[in-house]
């Protein structure tokens, strides 16, 4: 066995199993973000019942409710469309990544084999 290989620190297939888990989660998430948005949208027919108007002791201690529903529902889609971009990027990365492979030949036949079992 040659005394200048290194075996690699991690397996390239285990990252790759990571990056898909990743990417999946990261798409879950856009998901939920969208739903939400819907869920929030449905308070659009009883916005007014979140409007307080100021008390007579506070007069600038108006809350209008209407307008944090309205924003939460913009912010959540703004972030729902970046989701979609890391989706995005992440299939970018997932497809570099898949072609991450050892060299093949006498250097992979002196290097050791690789313990693919997970430690999870």
């Amino acid at each position: 066995m040659s005394t200048n290989h290194q075996e690699p620190i991690h397996d390239p297939i285990d990252l790759l199993d990571e990056l898909d888990s990743i990417t999946r989660a990261q798409d879950m998430l856009r998901h939920r973000m969208a739903a939400l948005a819907a869920r929030y949208r449905t308070l659009e027919s009883v916005r007014d019942r979140f409007d307080h108007p100021a008390a007579a002791d506070a007069p600038y201690s108006t809350e209008y409710g209407h307008l944090n529903a309205q924003f939460s529902v913009e912010y959540l889609d703004w972030a729902s469309g970046y989701a979609d971009s890391a989706v995005k990027t992440l299939g970018s990365a997932r497809t570099r990544a898949a072609r991450i492979r050892e060299k093949s030949g006498q250097a992979q036949a002196e290097a050791p084999a690789i313990d693919r079992r997970r430690s999870r």
